[in-house]
């Protein structure tokens, strides 16, 4: 009996073995694997309830059907999204965390802020280039105008008109308005918020008297009634809004497209990047995303890190001197 458990045995230990080297062909390595098990963390520089959180959320929904895998929205709102951007430096490279983030934290702030505890270029890896949005001047139904020159006149005439809301110092809102002051001739009082949900209450509640947001936070409540958009920043009329003029059309000749992009932390592996990018692009290309998006006023792209990483770079030069000129420096 004895030979013949031995034969098992060794029997038994040859498929093993066999087995395993199998394994070892067909099944990526252990710390890629333990990676892609992780839960997928979203960092989001801003509170729920804003535009980008929703597209954000949907996006989420989508990755976690898509990579089998858990999907988490962390929401990390303060200094404009630099805390967020901080905190998403430090996360580990290996797939497991993404950082959403405006165009302003990568391209504008370098510009207005004297120190920043992050380097865009150096500390982040471009993933997928998500979309881009203008922004939209806005009051309450209430306030005595109806077009963006009655506006200027009422803020000329009362500076309590003036004050008005947007979703942090230096963001692409606060200084489109301060473009916007320099040719309108007009002075106005900056109130900065933690996200665009707390502008839109304070402008309901009349604690401010207009808000600049992107179009997707302004257009639903422009299309209630509840607010009123004076103007919007983009080349062109936005689809959500169609009866909003631009700045152009209205006699300033002034622009401002701005976009969302998707990093990971520096160091990620060319196959983590692309896999993220594979997902992220699916998922935003999805029709019920992007007919949320039309709606909305957002372009939503989809497209792969050499775009999201052309477009920083050609900002990072585009703002510069506009940024010099304006004089225009953020309080740490």
């Amino acid at each position: 009996m004895a030979p013949k458990r031995t034969g098992t045995l060794a029997r038994r230990t040859v498929l093993k073995a066999t087995g395993a080297a199998a394994s070892s062909v067909f099944l990526p390595s252990m710390p890629a694997l333990r990676a892609q098990e992780k839960q997928l963390t979203i960092i989001l520089g801003f509170p729920a309830g804003a535009g980008f959180d929703v597209l954000t959320r949907m996006i989420a929904e989508k990755l976690r059907a898509s990579m089998n895998r858990a999907v988490l929205v962390e929401n990390r709102p303060g200094a404009s999204g630099r805390t967020a951007v901080d905190y998403a430096k430090s996360q580990p490279a290996d797939g497991s965390a993404v950082l959403f983030v405006p165009m302003s934290l990568m391209t504008i702030f370098p510009h207005t802020y004297r120190s920043l505890r992050y380097d865009p270029i150096k500390d982040f890896a471009p993933v997928t280039h998500l979309g881009s949005f203008s922004v939209a001047l806005a009051v309450r139904s209430e306030t005595p105008v109806k077009t963006l020159k009655e506006y200027i006149l009422l803020v000329k005439k009362d500076p309590s008109a003036s004050t008005y809301g947007s979703t942090g110092v230096g963001t692409p809102s606060h200084f489109f308005i301060t473009i916007f002051e320099r040719a309108a001739g007009i002075t106005m009082t900056h109130v900065p918020h933690k996200g665009s949900a707390d502008v839109l209450n304070n402008l309901l509640g009349g604690h401010i008297g207009a808000a600049i947001l992107t179009v997707a936070d302004i257009s639903p409540q422009h299309n209630s009634g509840t607010f009123r958009a004076l103007a919007v920043s983009g080349a062109k009329r936005e689809p959500s809004m169609p009866d909003v003029p631009t700045f152009r059309e209205v006699g300033y000749d002034i622009e401002g497209s701005f976009w969302y992009g998707a990093y990971t932390p520096a160091g990620a592996s060319a196959d983590v990047v692309a896999r993220l990018n594979t997902h992220l692009s699916e998922a935003v290309r999805s029709p019920d995303i992007q007919a949320w998006a039309l709606k909305s006023g957002l372009n939503l792209t989809g497209t792969g890190p050499d775009t999201l990483a052309a477009a920083q770079k050609t900002d990072l030069e585009r703002w510069r001197p506009v940024i010099q000129a304006s004089g225009f420096k953020a309080e740490d």
